[in-house]
């Protein structure tokens, strides 16, 4: 114990700049993991490792020989000529997996379409009333009312439930909450119902509690000889479900080589063939797909890929019929303490030469920890979030080793290198070359350490986004803020696009990076940041600035600033910054230039008071010219360039993003 409390007796005197490096470090982290990027992170990275470690060395769970799969595929699409079954051919097929007598016949279809008895169909409803074996259909709980579709009577379905005695807190519910699911006939016909929504693309809700008295189960739940809910919670086939605090439980996903053998094409049996249903055994689970491989077919994203949603429900009902279920470790933010202080110890106690050997193993054991605990204890830790701040606390407090027992000069080589870790490895290429654009971008701290930062991206070949912010301060926190404001914008980007095929509003990444900042930052840093989004096909943009200098637009011999301002400077109050703003025109605009305050300082000739009319006065008549050579004139008048280098000393970062427009694409 006293060898630990060493380290912390040779914390510098003034270790107040280092405490609070450290402090908005974790904060940060535990910020964004609350606003979803430890999940997202978690989807995107330990997940799909995870589940592909367990499939490659052959530890996947089996599909339960007990579950038999039916699907409705293109073939049984075509051979009908509709994907929805209609009711003579259902009770058909329902009446010929019923004389097999299973033990439940799960459909993963509404059936919310009214269908009333006609002449033709009362024989198909008798037969469907008088089936042996229970058939549960799909219902969709939802808070809002959906139009064109009947709500279904809380009295209309059976009971799923063997016994209810309490309801846990942490099943999810939502009192209120409308039931959508199978009307007209077959309301009449079809009295079990479970839903089949999944909460995320990990997750699922095994239960929602609509009212008092009201419970609906999962569709998959059904495949259980016994179901209950008591004070413990949710007992399947008397196993207690380890639920979230969102009553969510993870989806134990199965690769394709565990299911696509098994499912059998209906078409078949429409064809007149049979003898396959004859594997139907008494007391089996029979699942029938009917989006499994069609025009209707909906996709989810796994940790395999792309998978149609029916895959998520098998894995689900294989849960319950073996038994085995994975659940969510929990503990994130101890984990994330107890990493991030595992970080500071070795960043503090090991040599330069052992330093990085030191990081490597601790990941990979976390990293191995955590794929042991998923494949062999069915346990789920989440550990990017952990590691990323167990790096960082290590890279931090290494660095202020390194202030110790170093020189000056060591000092700062030290900050370089943290420097290039948090900034340069976050800062995109300086140079980018499109059909319809070229780019090119300028970045020179005052420091060794900058708090200057810029982004830019383009979505679907389309359209643009460009960000150039500035954080108070030029040390390492200022940095550190930077760099993490860069890669929460790009991952704000990346989630509009995977989901709209857009950017990001400018009013929500403003918004975003203004809480994260005003919740994160131990010490009161600001961010002044402007953005702007080009349709590249139109020409139209949407502009926003929040306290920055204004972007400048070049054509046709003008320099034209954007004097649009956001509500305040980020980090300066909880003001909302989500704004909507007007989309504009570039006209016969070709250029455009964001810079940061440094610049103006920079360009400004000695003996001159700088300012934007100095800038706009070198500017004129260069909006011909690529984006290359504006960065390069930028920099000659700067000093900054390396042909014509002085040694005059920057007092502010300069920071600058060019972008020339070339001619636009022909529809």
């Amino acid at each position: 114990m006293e060898k630990y409390l060493k380290i912390f007796r040779q914390l510098p005197r003034n270790h107040t700049a280092f405490a609070g490096l450290i402090g908005s470090w974790l904060a940060i982290l535990v910020v964004a993991a609350n606003l979803g990027v430890s999940q997202y992170l978690e989807d995107h990275i330990a997940n799909r490792i995870e589940f592909r470690v367990r499939s490659l060395v052959k530890l996947e769970p089996p599909l339960d020989p007990r579950i038999k799969i039916l699907a409705i595929d293109d073939v049984t699409a075509a051979m009908m000529g509709q994907v929805r079954l209609p009711p003579k051919k259902l009770a058909d097929l329902l009446t010929a997996i019923d004389a097999r007598k299973p033990a439940v016949i799960l459909i993963d279809a509404m059936f919310s379409q009214r269908q009333e008895v006609s002449g033709d169909d009362v024989a198909a409803f008798r037969k469907l009333a008088n089936l042996n074996a229970p058939v549960v259909v799909g219902a969709l709980v939802s808070s809002h009312q959906i139009n064109f579709r009947r709500e279904m009577n809380k009295s209309a379905f059976m009971p799923a439930w063997k016994q209810i005695t309490a309801v846990p807190s942490k099943i999810r519910t939502q009192l209120g909450a409308k039931i959508y699911g199978p009307d007209g006939a077959f309301g009449e016909v079809f009295r079990r119902v479970g839903h089949f929504m999944e909460s995320s693309n990990r997750s699922f809700e095994p239960a929602i509690k609509v009212d008092k008295s009201t419970v609906i189960p999962h569709l998959s739940l059904y495949a259980a000889k016994d179901l209950r809910i008591t004070d413990a919670g949710i007992l399947v086939n008397r196993h207690t479900l380890a639920l979230d605090r969102n009553g969510s439980l993870p989806v134990d996903y199965l690769s394709s080589d565990k299911i696509v053998g098994r499912v059998r094409s209906l078409s078949q049996f429409f064809a007149g063939n049979t003898a396959y249903l004859e594997s139907i055994a008494p007391g089996d689970i029979v699942m029938i797909l009917t989006q499994y491989s069609s025009g209707q077919t909906q996709f989810l994203d796994s940790p395999f890929g792309l998978i149609p949603a029916s895959w998520a429900l098998t894995a689900s009902v294989n849960s319950v019929v073996r038994g085995v279920w994975l659940q969510f470790a929990g503990y994130l933010n101890f984990l994330l303490f107890a990493l991030a202080l595992l970080g500071f110890v070795i960043g503090w106690r090991a040599p330069t030469s052992r330093f990085f050997l030191w990081l490597l193993f601790v990941t990979l054991s976390v990293v191995a920890f955590a794929i042991v605990m998923f494949i062999w204890f069915h346990t789920m830790v989440p550990w990017v979030v952990p590691v990323i701040g167990f790096t960082g606390s290590a890279f931090l407090s290494f660095a202020a080793q390194r202030q110790i027992e170093s020189t000056r000069r060591i000092y700062l080589e030290s900050e370089r290198q943290t420097a290039a870790v948090l900034q340069r490895d976050f800062l995109p290429p300086a140079d980018k070359e499109h059909p319809l654009f070229d780019l090119a971008a300028g970045y020179h701290a005052a420091e060794t350490i900058g708090g200057d930062w810029y982004s830019y991206g383009v979505i679907e070949d389309r359209w643009l986004y460009l960000h150039l912010g500035d954080v108070t301060g030029h040390g390492a926190a200022s940095a550190m803020l930077a760099s993490f404001a860069k890669g929460a914008t790009d991952m704000l980007h990346e989630e509009h696009r995977s989901k709209y095929q857009r950017p990001a509003p400018l009013g929500l990444v403003h918004d975003c990076l203004n809480r994260i900042i005003q919740s994160g930052a131990s010490e009161q840093l600001y961010m002044t940041l402007v953005s702007l989004t080009i349709d590249l096909h139109s020409g139209e943009y949407v502009y926003l600035n929040s306290g920055h200098e204004p972007a400048l637009l070049l054509g046709s011999g003008k320099v034209t600033p954007l004097t649009l301002h956001g509500p305040s400077v980020l980090g300066h109050s909880l003001e909302s910054q989500d704004v909507a703003s007007k989309s504009m025109s570039l006209g016969d605009k070709k250029t455009i230039i964001l810079y940061s305050d440094g610049l103006l300082d920079a360009s400004c000739p000695p003996g001159k008071k700088a300012s934007l009319r100095l800038l706009r006065r070198l500017l004129y008549g260069v909006d011909t010219l690529d984006a290359a050579s504006v960065r390069k004139l930028l920099e000659m008048r700067s000093g900054l360039h390396s042909s014509r280098p002085t040694n005059r000393k920057l007092n502010d970062d300069v920071t600058f993003l060019v972008v020339h427009l070339r001619t636009k694409k022909v529809a």
